[in-house]
């Protein structure tokens, strides 16, 4: 009894140190953040190791990484990506609410049009939502969203939306 119960103590030990093994270069990554919480090299070490990580372990260096750097789309995209992957649909509408209006980037705009499109296409109202979000996109970063394939004019057609920023799209289109 005595042996059994100090062997499985040893074994939930083991498991414990594993859980909370830390790599050389994550520790290194961190002295340098230290230094100099803009090093990008240092940064890329723990996105890389976050990326590897279940969400719930992961999302503490996301937070890290959007409060250091909140005007950067590549990496709200990237937090965004990782909730997405782990269906928390509920967390990843507060992360579009957090950064949508301040971070006009065009792939984290797609990200979300993606997202809509993705998650609400079984939705009765989902023409009207997909139509919602791209007139959200289109008024906050303007036409430029337009030059990289998000398809809007199927989006138009489907949702037979009549605006006027459609009509300024189709002046532009003759």
């Amino acid at each position: 009894g005595e042996r059994r119960a100090l062997s499985s103590r040893r074994f939930f030990t083991r498991i414990a140190l594993a859980a909370e093994y830390i790599p050389e270069k994550v520790k290194k990554a961190e002295k340098k953040l230290e230094e100099n919480p803009y090093d990008l090299d240092a940064w890329s070490i723990l996105i890389r190791e976050a990326q590897n990580q279940p969400i719930d372990k992961a999302r503490k260096t996301y937070e890290r990484l959007v409060a250091q750097f909140p005007s950067s789309g590549r990496f709200w995209k990237l937090y965004i990506e990782a909730e997405i992957k782990a269906k928390n649909y509920d967390k990843v509408e507060k992360l579009f609410q957090r950064c949508l209006m301040k971070v006009l980037h065009i792939d984290l705009w797609k990200c979300y049009l993606s997202y809509v499109r993705e998650t609400k296409g079984k939705l009765p109202s989902y023409k009207e939502k997909m139509a919602q979000a791209y007139d959200f996109a289109l008024d906050k970063i303007g036409m430029e969203i337009m030059s990289y394939q998000v398809n809007y004019m199927n989006a138009r057609r489907v949702a037979k939306v009549s605006s006027a920023r459609v009509k300024v799209y189709d002046r532009i289109q003759q």
